[in-house]
């Protein structure tokens, strides 16, 4: 039965990631002093559409990743709305040139392309000890010098840490989770998944039990 359970999850979980059989469309609002939804997790193929509320802003972009295109818009009540579609995997950043310690953003694309298993000779992935009660390790081969980003959700598909946004030489490496949050709370026992990015490819590794 756990088995089935597990396996449901997984199955539920993939869909959520890596489902491309349709682009979507994000909005976001622009108002004093906010981007709503400031966080957004898309697949490559999506756009996000940035649209005026109330007062004089900019959408502007502090950083994207390699060969990912920048953007820099105005939104007022003469220039309501920008789109911009996303097409390179990675972790994008703005925030409003007018207030950029009160109005900031970032947008995380995943590679649509679907999953793939790099599980293999070249690179290896594994997590210990697992059920785990204190820190649980996970260790990675990478086979040459790339970004590697590892994140841990929970069995609705939410978003509960980043453990590394890094480049990585070649070589073996080893992260830990605590078990902790985003903001550095105990999360409560139960199955977790974690999900490693490697180049912009992806795969969820296998599922992590916290707790006996």
């Amino acid at each position: 039965m756990k088995t089935k359970i597990t396996f449901l999850l997984i199955s539920l979980l993939t869909a959520l990631f890596f489902n491309t059989t349709k682009a979507t469309v994000y909005t976001v609002s622009v108002g004093n002093y906010y981007f709503s939804p400031s966080t957004l997790d898309i697949k490559s193929g999506d756009t996000v559409e940035w649209v005026w509320r109330s007062g004089g802003h900019t959408t502007t972009s502090t950083s994207v990743p390699t060969g990912a295109n920048s953007w820099d818009a105005s939104m007022t009540s003469t220039s309501t709305q920008y789109e911009m579609k996303f097409t390179v995997a990675g972790l994008y950043k703005y925030e409003c040139m007018i207030h950029p310690t009160m109005m900031q953003g970032t947008i995380t694309v995943t590679a649509a392309s679907g999953l793939t298993d790099y599980n293999n000779d070249s690179y290896e992935v594994k997590a210990y000890p697992n059920p785990f009660s204190d820190k649980l390790y996970i260790s990675f081969n990478v086979p040459e010098t790339g970004a590697t980003k590892i994140r841990i959700f929970d069995v609705t598909g939410k978003l509960v840490r980043i453990l590394v946004d890094n480049e990585f030489a070649k070589g073996n490496h080893i992260v830990i989770w605590d078990g902790k949050n985003e903001e550095g709370e105990s999360v409560s026992h139960g199955l977790y998944f974690y999900l490693v990015e490697y180049k912009n490819l992806s795969k969820i590794m296998q599922e992590v039990v916290f707790g006996s």
